[in-house]
Formats: C-alpha cells, sequence, structure tokens
C-alpha cells in the first residue's frame, strides 16, 4: 500500500506552463486516467483518447499489466462533467482499483487519475453529497492506489474539497487579483513579491507550509 497518495493542485493563467508541468510530473506514470473537456491530451505522445467510459475500461482491461495512458474526453453540449466526474470516481473505488483495496495493495497497480480544467468537474459552488466522492477518494487515496492531480487557470473556481486536501500545490503565474488573493490567503502574504514575478514555466511549490520556488525542467515553445 501507498504510505501517502498525491494529491496535487496545479494552477496557473494560460500559457503559464501548468500543462507542461503536467506532461513532466506524469511521463514516468504507467496508468494514468486523465478527462479534459478540451481535448488537447488526446494528442498528447502515448496518450489514447476515448469518447465513452465502456470503451476506454475496455482498452484499460486489456492493457492493464503493461501499463495504459487514456484520456476520456468530455462532451460538455451532451455531458454534466460534474456527473461524469461521479461516475469515474465511483468506478475507481468501487470496480477498477478494488482489488488493489482489498489486496492492502499486495495485488494490482497504483493509478493517476488527471482531471485538467478542474472547476468544470469541481465548481466552487454548494456540493450536494453525491458531488462530494472526489474528496473521499483524497482522504482515502493510499488505500486506491490512487493519486489525483488536478489543473485550473483560476483556483477560486475550484471547490475547497479540492484546494483543503491537496498534499501539494504548484502555483504559476496568476492574472487574476482574485485568484492571487486566495493563494497568498494560504502561503502567506510576505509571499506576494515571489507569486507577482513569476514567469512563464515558473512556480512556487507549497506543501506542508513551505514554499519553495521552482520551474520546468522544459520550456515547451508551445504555450499551454
Amino acid at each position: 500500500m501507498k504510505k501517502v497518495a498525491e494529491h496535487l493542485g496545479v494552477w496557473g493563467g494560460s500559457g503559464s506552463g501548468k500543462s507542461t508541468f503536467l506532461k513532466e510530473k506524469i511521463a514516468k506514470r504507467k496508468r494514468v486516467i486523465c478527462l479534459d473537456p478540451m481535448g488537447d491530451w488526446a494528442f498528447e505522445k502515448g496518450f489514447r483518447s476515448f469518447k465513452t467510459k465502456a470503451r476506454m475500461y475496455s482498452y484499460m482491461r486489456e492493457n492493464w499489466h503493461k501499463g495504459y495512458k487514456v484520456v476520456l474526453l468530455v462532451d460538455e453540449v451532451k455531458t454534466d462533467p460534474q456527473a461524469l466526474l461521479i461516475e469515474v470516481v465511483t468506478d475507481i473505488m468501487y470496480t477498477i482499483q478494488k482489488n488493489y483495496k482489498d489486496s492492502n495493495g499486495a495485488k494490482d497497480y497504483e493509478i493517476t487519475l488527471l482531471i485538467d480544467e478542474l472547476a468544470d468537474f469541481l465548481p466552487n459552488i454548494t456540493l450536494k453529497p453525491s458531488q462530494m466522492v472526489l474528496k473521499r477518494l483524497m482522504n482515502k487515496g493510499r488505500h486506491y492506489g490512487v493519486d489525483v492531480f488536478g489543473a485550473s487557470q483560476r483556483i477560486a473556481d475550484v471547490h475547497l474539497s479540492f484546494r483543503a486536501n491537496s498534499t501539494e500545490n504548484f502555483f504559476f503565474r496568476q492574472d487574476e487579483d482574485v485568484d492571487r488573493k486566495r493563494i497568498l490567503g494560504a502561503i502567506g502574504r510576505e509571499h506576494r513579491a515571489d507569486l507577482m514575478s513569476l514567469g512563464d514555466h515558473e512556480y512556487l511549490n507549497f506543501k506542508k507550509g513551505v514554499v519553495t520556488k521552482g520551474k520546468n525542467k522544459c520550456n515547451f515553445k508551445r504555450r499551454r
């Protein structure tokens, strides 16, 4: 069983480097499930995209031992992202990772759930109890062998249940004052100058009450 599950929040304006960071972070991970309303991850190397859960899960079963990186494309016209998140997280907890949990990690593999455009799936509004399923997964992540990575341009638009349960946060360039205030409320106003001075692909890392500066290893020309 995992000693500690990684739950990362990655926050920053368009082109700030958060997607580059996530690509670097998951490069060596063998099993990744991505939810992406924009469809960008479908074009990333090593990822296979699907329009339905059934086809995605079938592919995962076929490639369970050698690994997989899959993207579930979200049709925002036909699909409610909030309802879809509940479905996928429920499937992870009670079907996909059931053997891992029942065997205390002795059987099956750890996975990473990557949620891009997190505010679409978990907006900062009053949620029903059924919509708190991601919080339950994050609270019990190590028992299920699941790491959760969430990314959004606007931290203020994402529900507190994710922000409060992240084990680590990466703050890239912020374009809105309301987001800067939310971040400084967490890390301390003494870091305001560092936050304001961030360039593209630079970030502040906040973990266990400690703030450190960092930057992406690669500086991709494409702004994402």
